[in-house]
């Protein structure tokens, strides 16, 4: 479903801190901190609020595509107006960057019976072992795919003009 079919552009609404129940509005700018946290006091954590089920997986190769109504980047960036062919434009863009140096981009991996495994192993044509095998695409990768959507944000906010200055990152 689609927006235009009249489902919500994204099942994020906002934030809510798990510790102290402070909200953090869909709309903030980079909002990976709660609003209460303090220096000696760093144990509050930020979760995803949402306003719906999450999405089944739309058809898309690239899963963060295939995923946008469920991330929270994106609920940022269409609350401010991006588009969704923006958003696209956005998330193809640094895939292309990424496999220019990665080999590969943000795509499902395949998951399937490994009939040699299962051989070896003395499994019926039926059975057996079923591997996914990730080694091959960062997309295998969590922190890769996290650290892609908290880029996404970022890249979203220069582009909605909330970032002027690149802050310093460290992972």
């Amino acid at each position: 479903m689609s927006p235009a079919d009249g489902a919500p552009a994204t099942t994020v609404a906002g934030w809510r801190c798990a510790v102290c129940g402070a909200t953090v509005d869909v709309a903030e700018p980079m909002p990976w901190r709660c609003p209460r946290a303090t220096e000696t006091d760093r144990r509050h954590l930020l979760q995803i609020v949402r306003a719906g089920r999450p999405a089944p997986a739309g058809g898309d190769e690239n899963t963060v595509l295939a995923h946008d109504r469920d991330l929270a980047w994106s609920a940022y960036a269409a609350a401010h107006g991006m588009t969704a062919a923006a958003r696209r434009r956005l998330v193809l863009d640094l895939d292309d960057a990424v496999r220019s140096v990665a080999g590969g981009g943000f795509v499902a991996t395949p998951f399937g019976r490994s009939a040699a495994l299962s051989d070896e192993l003395g499994f019926a044509a039926g059975g057996g072992v079923w591997v996914k095998d990730e080694t091959g695409g960062v997309a295998g990768s969590q922190k890769a795919r996290h650290l892609l959507t908290i880029l996404l944000h970022l890249r979203a906010a220069e582009e909605l003009g909330h970032l002027t200055a690149r802050p310093p990152l460290a992972i």
